[in-house]
């Protein structure tokens, strides 16, 4: 197996889970009190801007149109939605302490009954190797709302990080905790989400395209099965 010393996406719970520091992002030093106003200023005018991206609007795109020709659409939401399930990352990876993890990736697309993109779930379970308690660490970024370019570019405002532990005497996952976006420590944490969000979307993308050529494929072989008549 491949062997990683860090991946980004477990640096999201010392970014975001763990920080606790509500100093500013930026540096001030012995500066005047009007550039100081001026930094303030131009922080506060980013931050209103939101974490637009259009890399990610064309993603959802993508997404969107491919929901049309699937057809095994088959596990259902809490609230009636169809979800796709999809395998998106593995592997393992060491800690600065050298414990070893195995990690599993998954991506949940929910899709309304008319097939349209609902919000998208990215899921990441954290297994420890080895010693005595089996234990699991899953991380969630949830979307709410994502946006395709029609609809305008969307700020990418509500994301909600949740995270959650679970051991082997116990059947369900317990919450630990959710940050929203707002409630994220600085806002170069909340820029590091948008792109971990978007190196996601992107292995979702591919595995969503692998899965609807396939499906396809399928269409096809049981069409030509049917009009066989020789």
């Amino acid at each position: 197996m491949k062997i990683l010393k860090k991946t980004t996406v477990f640096l999201l719970c010392a970014h975001v889970l763990l920080a606790q520091d509500k100093k500013s992002d930026f540096v001030y030093l012995d500066l005047k009190p009007e550039i100081k106003i001026q930094q303030v200023e131009l922080q506060k005018a980013i931050e209103n801007k939101g974490y637009a991206d259009k890399e990610i609007d064309t993603l959802h795109k993508q997404i969107q149109g491919m929901l049309s020709g699937l057809e095994d659409v088959t596990k259902n939401g809490t609230n009636g939605e169809k979800v796709i399930e999809l395998t998106i990352d593995s592997g393992e990876t060491m800690l600065w302490n050298g414990d070893m993890y195995t990690y599993l990736g998954k991506a949940y697309i929910f899709v309304s009954p008319d097939k349209k993109l609902q919000k998208i779930y990215i899921t990441i379970d954290r297994f420890k190797n080895g010693g005595a308690t089996f234990f699991i660490e899953r991380r969630e970024l949830r979307n709410p709302t994502p946006g395709v370019p029609e609809e305008g570019i969307d700020p990418n405002n509500d994301m909600v990080v949740v995270y959650f532990e679970k051991d082997y005497r116990a059947k369900d996952f317990s919450e630990m905790g959710r940050y929203t976006m707002t409630e994220i420590d600085r806002y170069k944490n909340r820029v590091g989400l948008i792109k971990i969000y978007k190196q996601y979307m992107r292995k979702t993308v591919r595995s969503l395209n692998l899965k609807f050529v396939r499906d396809k494929a399928s269409k096809r072989a049981k069409m030509l099965h049917m009009v066989d008549f020789e």
